[in-house]
């Protein structure tokens, strides 16, 4: 599956073979913010998201306007020379489907950055498009989710889609279970969500009110489980079964 191009009928078989589940993000008692807003942000309509004016604009904003949590770093992903143009590339991540391709942004510690070693050591990737780009982006970021956690299999990766404005889309799996929790959100609680994306829940300050699993989130370890349906099914090679084609 090419990441910026993902069709209809790829995505709707890696998501049966799966068994994945997008559910609603909970987020019972959000923080009381005031009137705070984000400053605003102005894309070059009439460039592409990954051109270099864009690509710098939206960096120097995540970076100036956006609090990150200690040690983590911004990366571009579409920095030529790095290596970056197939960071999301694999061979069967799920054991039958491929994907080839990146993510525009990745957050990753300050040592994994400065050396070039973020395709195993992904915390969370973010995809951005423009204010007048307002095509189906779904099936792109889900699959970039799955392929993030894949590579980064003990990790609670987030994944998230945004304009810089109206939408902010956060994606995590849940703590157990096949379930992708997906969370519609503004950029101030967006802001809030991501300078405390990587506190630790055994220390967090319970005041902080926060999305259900958000800081629990499940890796791809524990999504990569199969149900006890799914074990009922399997064929048994044995008996002449047969494994999976990669799209």
């Amino acid at each position: 599956m090419a990441l910026s191009t993902v069709k209809v009928k790829s995505y709707n078989s890696m998501v049966s073979w799966n068994e994945l589940k997008i559910k609603g993000g909970i987020w019972k008692m959000k923080p009381s913010l005031g009137n705070s807003t984000l400053p605003d942000f102005q894309w070059r309509l009439e460039l592409k998201e990954d051109h270099e004016e864009n690509r710098n604009l939206y960096m120097s904003y995540l970076r100036e306007t956006l609090t990150w949590p200690e040690g983590h770093v911004l990366v571009d992903c579409n920095l030529s020379g790095h290596g970056y143009a197939n960071l999301l590339s694999t061979q069967k991540f799920d054991t039958r489907h491929s994907s080839k391709g990146n993510i525009n942004v990745v957050v990753a510690e300050k040592a994994d950055a400065e050396n070039q070693a973020i395709k195993q050591n992904i915390k969370a990737g973010i995809e951005l498009k423009k204010t007048n780009n307002h095509g189906d982006h779904e099936r792109q970021v889900v699959v970039q989710h799955l392929v993030s956690s894949s590579l980064n299999p003990r990790v609670g990766v987030l994944t998230i889609m945004t304009d810089l404005k109206e939408r902010w889309h956060f994606y995590w799996f849940a703590a157990l279970g096949k379930q992708l929790y997906k969370l519609n959100t503004t950029g101030p609680f967006a802001a809030f969500l991501l300078e405390h994306m990587f506190d630790d829940p055994r220390t967090a300050d319970a005041s902080l009110m926060l999305p259900v699993d958000f800081l629990n989130r499940g890796t791809w370890n524990t999504f990569d489980q199969p149900t006890l349906a799914g074990i009922a099914e399997i064929p048994s090679f044995e008996n002449g079964g047969v494994g999976g084609v990669s799209d």
